[in-house]
């Protein structure tokens, strides 16, 4: 299995931990491959989308206990997402889904953390419609793509704790138990948590505090 995101934590500017992995693409994602590399697709011309965001979460298999802790469990109301998972069943190895039902297909972070914003009770969570300070997606200027010749890109993405204005450790938030990420098109609502994904990832917890930084780097091969 080739390996195609890229995970670097730092702490005072000193590489601490890696995470080398290879992600999935979903149902949206398949379907937005088929039409990038489609000269013209039937019924839908052009494919003008484009990979324009990255989410990360403190959910799925390899989710951290802490999650179940103040101040992330009134936060982040673990098995609260609008498909009801228990908040650590999603992995990149079973997008489908369970076939009793128990478990969805992987469309979305299981649970999304912010970027920056508020630390809502749950009854804001996952809907988060009452704080429009909240971040919720990476994005420009933290987020660039770069091209690897014809056939590929790489999304890059940097999250920076260390700042008065810091990303994810803010508030009540020493910690930040990072679990899963996703990319996102262009063409979600960048104001809710919960918005399709095109590619998932789940890895070990790598927990964020005041003086992390990450580094992501996900390589995306369009090729037919």
């Amino acid at each position: 299995m080739m390996v195609n995101v890229f995970i670097n934590h730092y702490r005072r500017g000193k590489l601490v931990e890696e995470r080398h992995v290879h992600n999935s693409w979903a149902e949206r994602g398949r379907q937005y491959l088929s039409y990038i590399i489609s000269e013209n697709t039937p019924g839908l011309g052009v494919e003008n989308r484009r990979l324009k965001y990255m989410s990360l979460g403190i959910g799925g298999t390899n989710r951290s206990g802490i999650v179940l802790l103040a101040p992330l469990a009134a936060s982040h109301s673990p098995g609260n997402d609008p498909r009801g998972t228990a908040g650590d069943v999603y992995t990149r190895l079973n997008l489908t889904g369970s076939g009793d039902g128990s478990v969805p297909p992987v469309t979305t972070l299981e649970m999304p953390a912010r970027v920056s914003g508020a630390s809502s009770p749950p009854d804001d969570y996952p809907d988060a419609i009452t704080n429009a300070s909240d971040v919720w997606y990476i994005q420009d200027p933290d987020l660039y793509i770069t091209m690897l010749g014809q056939e590929g890109l790489a999304v890059h993405a940097f999250v920076d704790c260390t700042t008065p204005t810091s990303d994810y450790i803010y508030d009540v938030f020493t910690q930040m138990p990072i679990s899963e990420a996703g990319l996102h098109l262009g063409d979600i609502d960048i104001n809710q948590p919960y918005e399709p994904l095109v590619a998932y990832v789940n890895f070990g917890t790598i927990t964020l505090d005041a003086e992390s930084q990450l580094e992501v780097i996900w390589s995306v091969r369009f090729a037919p």
